[in-house]
């Protein structure tokens, strides 16, 4: 999956978890940057989702996900005006981190250490016990099942229908693996 159908997925499972009972708000990021969320809710939960490039190391993924968040905090501390027009007097109290996968207790410590940061910053739109969580598509199962049910994130294929003839040569030309 790449970052892309990554965030689009989340989209969908954060509608599902949180949309009717939360008022789950997406953020589009389209003009001007997504100010350090990609959604959030009226209870005061933020969302970030990331996906990494290919196939990273263990160092390669831990690293690109400690960066990522501390972009993304700084971004949520630094947006304080842009934030508040967005979010009225709704006070963030968790950032969630979306993410495929992640295999490093070193990102639960980096995560401690900047709830520390956040928490002490004194920004009037983060709660004084905010906090940082990291999840992944397995804190979403109801979510993900009720998707894949309504046959969201099916492969499918933009091929043409094999013909007869298609099919009558290539058991000629593969009579070995036919049989």
């Amino acid at each position: 999956v790449d970052g892309e159908g990554w965030e689009s997925f989340c989209q969908q499972l954060l509608k599902l978890k949180y949309g009717s009972n939360e008022g789950y708000q997406e953020v589009p990021a389209r003009y001007g940057g997504d100010l350090g969320i990609e959604g959030f809710t009226q209870t005061g939960r933020a969302f970030q989702c990331y996906c990494p490039d290919g196939e990273p190391s263990h160092k390669e993924l831990y690293e690109s996900q400690r960066d990522k968040i501390t972009r993304d905090i700084s971004k949520l501390l630094k947006n304080e005006t842009d934030l508040k027009r967005l979010l009225g007097d709704i006070i963030i109290k968790e950032w969630q981190f979306l993410t495929p996968r992640y295999d490093s207790k070193e990102l639960i410590a980096h995560c401690t250490k900047k709830t520390q940061e956040v928490r002490s910053s004194g920004k009037s739109h983060v709660s004084k016990d905010f906090k940082i969580l990291i999840r992944t598509e397995s804190y979403f199962i109801p979510e993900r099942d009720t998707l894949i049910s309504a046959g969201h994130g099916q492969i499918s294929s933009d091929l043409a229908p094999i013909s007869e003839e298609e099919v009558a040569e290539w058991k000629a030309s593969n009579n070995e693996y036919f049989k």
